[in-house]
């Protein structure tokens, strides 16, 4: 499948994006005639996939910076306007996400069991994030497109039904396992991390090599027993 977007909210220039999707299976117990035959294997299938998905993350007009009402400004007494505190890049591009997976599914004879494994990798590029910038500029923060993020893993699950009786009765489970790896690939040109917010007496970063957000936090040099070392000029 194919499919294209125009978004009329980014420049003229950026507003139009295809991303295509494709999928393969293949049923290898109805394929290969020595799997047909098994006493244990009632079905077996392998596939595949890949796509790739877009999106835009801001909404109509933000790529212009606006007037918000402001009460108490500049007299207490009446209301006025003021510049909003975030900076749009005018050259925006929608994110991409492209994705890979692969897996199979075995249905068993016995028991009704089931297992399957799915393995993935996902990377998208041009997110659209929120920099905080220096407030000397006039804005506090900048939304721009950033790099690229990894996401990969994989899923698994286990399904029976151990007991199942002519009058009705039965017991089935199922156990599932899942993990993701998420990492930063890249930034900006030149740049390794990218500050986003903050929380607490930490920091929300963006890092090269590191999951997305990250937070970071500091703390103090200490001597051997414990004291906290002070620089003598700066305190």
């Amino acid at each position: 499948t194919g499919r294209n977007d125009w978004r009329s909210v980014l420049a003229k220039e950026n507003r139009s994006f295809f991303y295509p999707a494709a999928d393969v299976s293949i049923i290898l117990s109805d394929a290969i005639s020595g799997l047909k035959e098994s006493e244990w294997i009632d079905a077996l299938k392998i596939r595949g996939g890949y796509s790739q998905v877009g999106q835009v993350s801001i909404g109509p007009y933000q790529l212009q910076t606006t007037f918000n009402q402001n009460y108490g400004y500049p007299y207490s007494s009446g209301g006025g306007f003021g510049l909003g505190n975030t900076l749009v890049s005018p050259d925006l591009k929608p994110e991409i996400t492209t994705s890979m997976e692969t897996g199979f599914d075995l249905d068993l004879k016995k028991y009704s069991a089931s297992i399957g494994m799915t393995v993935y990798k996902s990377n998208t590029v041009n997110q659209t994030i929120p920099v905080q910038i220096s407030s000397a500029s006039g804005f506090n923060t900048f939304l721009t497109n950033v790099g690229e993020v990894e996401n990969k893993g994989l899923e698994t699950y286990l399904q029976a039904t151990p007991i199942e009786t002519s009058f009705g009765l039965s017991a089935m489970f199922r156990v599932t396992y899942t993990l993701n790896r998420n990492e930063v690939i890249s930034l900006a040109e030149g740049t390794t991390e990218l500050n986003i917010g903050s929380l607490g007496q930490g920091r929300i970063v963006a890092k090269v090599g590191k999951p997305f957000p990250y937070v970071t936090v500091t703390k103090y040099n200490r001597t051997e027993d414990g004291r906290v070392i002070v620089n003598p000029i700066t305190g």
